[in-house]
């Protein structure tokens, strides 16, 4: 498939506190729809997990693989049958990485879970697409000591929404699936593990229409051991989830039921949300950044080796919307904040902590389509 890229540097980025350059800001692709989903660092590169769209072979997946200057050294197609609609990417103890999501089969119209393992050169190595009654997608996924993974996302019943848990061996081989119970819509959209179990976030709706952050707790072995929810009179989510040093849990996402009320707009605006919550669900702090002028919201976490946090996800700005980087200490108090102006739209999807800052991937969408976005930052955020 012969693809024409833009690679180009990202120079006008903006700072909450002061002007800041990052190491890297660069967007990539063609003239069709292309986001990063996933980034990980291998030890010389970035590998780059990308959803893209080909107006001949429609949705499809690739690694890209981009230096440490930001410069993309190489794109890989991966071949798989149907309609591929990857969300997440998570680094293999034994190098390359996972890749979850979902495929339409060819002669089919529902999507199937897809989960897939490629080196650390992007050479696909196995797939997997289990057959499971109605539809599935996955949205996160983690790896356990033993090499295996973990992805949560959502299955279809006859009138809603479920979250879905499922577990595959580091060879591909399904080990189980649990489908977590609920009257309402509930979606898994972020997963972290220990030695013991993983710990799901997403979202749960109510039956007056407003939504809640989902959380619940499962054994090694799929055996759900609670769930519970957590928000207020209006909308709450929970985007991603991360394990501390110490055990815990942290779930970043977005709230509007604990944000202050604008009476000039007359709406109460989303605010960047976090919830530090134990293994039994037990909740440690809570904390909403926002303001009174626009929604806001977290997409992603990772936590440093010193127990920082790195955060991402979305600014309005001047009518556009910005990549918002943040880092907060291990309690949720914010240490900076910085918003990356790359082109007129701007999401990031996934962030990762290195040693000496963070990396960030998503979409930016402007005059050149929807394109690939990959952001180095400091520990400064420069």
């Amino acid at each position: 498939m012969n693809k024409c890229y833009l690679l180009a540097p990202i120079f006008s980025l903006l700072s909450m506190d002061s002007e800041a350059q990052a190491p890297f800001a660069v967007l990539s692709g063609g003239p069709f729809a292309e986001d990063a989903v996933g980034v990980i660092w291998t030890g010389t590169a970035f590998q780059v997990a990308t959803r893209t769209f080909d107006p001949v072979l429609g949705h499809r997946a690739e690694v890209r693989t981009v230096s440490n200057n930001g410069t993309l050294q190489s794109t890989t197609p991966l071949s798989l049958p149907g309609q591929v609609f990857i969300q997440a990417m998570e680094p293999a103890l034994s190098g390359g990485a996972f890749i979850v999501g979902s495929v339409i089969p060819v002669d089919s119209v529902e999507q199937d879970a897809l989960i897939l393992k490629v080196d650390g050169n992007n050479t696909l190595l196995w797939s997997l697409a289990p057959n499971l009654p109605a539809g599935q997608v996955l949205m996160d996924a983690t790896v356990l000591a033993d090499g295996s993974i973990v992805a949560t996302g959502t299955t279809t019943g006859p009138n809603k929404h479920d979250a879905l848990v499922m577990r595959v061996s580091s060879t591909g081989q399904l080990m189980w699936t649990t489908v977590l119970p609920g009257a309402l819509d509930e979606e898994g959209l972020g997963i972290a593990s220990d030695a013991t179990g993983v710990m799901i976030t997403g979202r749960q709706m109510n039956f007056g229409g407003t939504s809640d952050c989902l959380f619940a707790r499962l054994d090694l072995n799929g055996t759900l051991l609670w769930a519970s929810s957590w928000g207020g009179g209006r909308n709450d989510v929970g985007r991603a989830i991360a394990r501390t040093a110490s055990g815990d849990f942290i779930m970043a996402g977005r709230s509007n039921s604990f944000s202050p009320y604008d009476h000039t707009s007359g709406t109460y605006y989303d605010q960047r949300y976090l919830i530090a919550l134990t293994t039994n669900g037990d909740t440690l702090w809570t904390r909403s950044i926002g303001d009174t002028l626009c929604d806001q919201g977290f997409n992603a976490i990772a936590i440093a080796a010193n127990g920082e946090l790195y955060l991402a996800g979305e600014h309005p700005t001047d009518g556009n919307v910005d990549a918002l980087v943040a880092k907060a200490t291990s309690n949720g108090t914010p240490i900076w904040e910085h918003v990356y102006d790359l082109d007129d739209r701007d999401k990031p999807l996934d962030i990762r902590a290195l040693s000496d800052g963070a990396v960030v991937c998503g979409w930016s969408f402007g005059p050149h389509s929807r394109q690939v976005m990959v952001l180095r930052t400091d520990t400064q955020g420069n």
